[in-house]
């Protein structure tokens, strides 16, 4: 069989393979089997076929964005007065991406206090900055607390935008309107 498109469904043959390559675009992708996987005894095996019609429609590619909507996050005072208006200025590259996080880097957002920040919760979205200022999201897979101050919030309907943006992308942020 020869290349499947993005977003198209395909019906394999039993014994078929599928081979999966490099992204062209975005940090994650996905793969739906019909019936469902199991593992057992690190073989994977496909579930039962649930005897309908596979689905025939291509799936529509979601537009990629790289302005995300911020809010203040609950330690903005811990930051210099201008590393707000850094964040919102200049542009974060992304340098590295996985389901707990994406690291940014970009010009430092400076702390005002330089004190140790008790461990506290974090929401899923929050950005928090170490003390070398280079900031963090949190993703899906992220700790229920940390010790960073937490500058901002991404948008939750922007949130998504943030963990497919593959490394090498430039982040900007912006206030909702």
């Amino acid at each position: 069989m020869g290349p499947v498109g993005w977003g198209s469904p395909v019906v394999l043959p039993a014994g078929a393979g599928l081979r999966v390559g490099r992204l062209l675009d975005g940090a994650r992708t996905y793969v739906a089997v019909r019936g469902g996987l199991t593992r057992q005894h690190d073989q994977l095996t496909v579930g039962p076929d649930p005897l309908r019609s596979a689905a025939s429609a291509v799936a529509s590619r979601a537009a990629t964005r790289t302005t995300i909507r911020v809010w203040p996050g609950p330690r903005v005072d811990w930051f210099e007065p201008s590393a707000w208006a850094t964040l919102l200025s200049e542009a974060f590259i992304v340098t590295s991406t996985s389901r707990v996080g994406v690291r940014l880097s970009g010009a430092p957002l400076a702390h005002r206090l330089r004190g140790q920040l008790a461990s506290e919760g974090v929401v899923e979205g929050a950005v928090q900055v170490p003390p070398d200022g280079q900031p963090i999201v949190m993703l899906a897979d992220h700790p229920t607390t940390g010790g960073y101050p937490v500058i901002a919030v991404i948008d939750p309907a922007d949130l998504g935008q943030v963990a497919q943006a593959a490394e090498g992308v430039a982040l900007r942020f912006t206030t909702p309107r």
